[in-house]
């Protein structure tokens, strides 16, 4: 058993050293063209981690329960744990996704930040759009490095270090720090993209629903409505708040309206002691 853990624990270090590059690789070739550039650039990755949070703390909770399911051969506990980590993470990712499209802009406001950050500030949308792909793939990555497929799923982030590095390379010389975001989210998409099909194939496990589907629909109908919703008020903070409470507010209605979160609309209401 020892020579199995060393070998183990020696692919999860490389893996976790190429998880760590990757968050960091495009910033450090930006910072070749611009170290201004990079200081833009870090703000909006730091905007848009706060989606990712929910994910981070699912994992550690998680990873056990799916290690578990594994040594007893049980693929329905960890199908359930798969689906139920997409249903929740799109719902919770949605909605720090929709306020961080909604406010992102009067925070900056608030801070009196320089131009240069007011005028990239579509780069926190689309780093944001990154993290919400990460987020709505669920527990995809525990459950590879679980499995006996743990090999394959240290090259395939080995891999994608590399693709993201090469994209990085070619993409901000040509659009500085908007190729520096799509190679951002163009590596997301790659990675969580062969992890689903990756155990669509070999473990047979499906993730999504119908409802999941809708969650992310409404998901992004809202945060495009979230920018053309006028701002009422002259002061950045109530417009803040205003325009945030509307969309947030919006969604969770429409979640609720619709029936896609039965459990967490039960278990709400219970909490508030509503009757249903």
């Amino acid at each position: 058993m020892l020579k199995t853990m060393l070998g183990f624990g020696l692919l999860l270090c490389v893996a976790s050293f190429a998880s760590f590059a990757l968050r960091k690789v495009d910033g450090i070739i930006l910072g070749t063209l611009s170290l201004g550039l990079v200081a833009v650039y870090t703000t909006a990755v730091f905007i848009s981690a706060f989606i990712e949070v929910p994910l981070n703390a699912l994992d550690r909770i998680s990873h056990s329960k799916i290690a578990a399911g594994f040594a007893a051969g049980d693929l329905e506990s960890i199908q359930l744990i798969y689906s139920k980590s997409v249903q929740y993470l799109l719902l919770v990712g949605g909605i720090l996704f929709i306020g961080i499209n909604a406010c992102t802009k009067y925070v900056y406001e608030l801070g009196n930040l320089p131009d240069s950050y007011v005028k990239s500030l579509d780069i926190v949308y689309i780093v944001a759009f990154g993290a919400l792909i990460n987020v709505s793939t669920g527990v995809n990555s525990a459950i590879m490095f679980y499995s006996k497929y743990f090999v394959v799923a240290t090259v395939l982030m080995i891999t994608t270090l590399v693709i993201t590095i090469v994209l990085n390379l070619i993409l901000i010389p040509l659009y500085g720090i908007y190729g520096a975001a799509i190679a951002s989210v163009a590596g997301a998409l790659i990675y969580n993209l062969t992890k689903y099909l990756f155990i669509l194939i070999k473990l047979k496990l499906q993730p999504y629903t119908r409802e999941s589907a809708y969650i992310f629909g409404l998901t992004i109908l809202i945060a495009v409505i979230s920018h053309v919703l006028p701002d009422y008020f002259g002061s950045s903070f109530i417009n803040m708040i205003m325009k945030g409470a509307i969309t947030s507010g919006l969604f969770l209605l429409l979640v609720y309206m619709l029936k896609l979160a039965p459990e967490i609309s039960h278990a709400v209401l219970k909490k508030l002691r509503v009757k249903t």
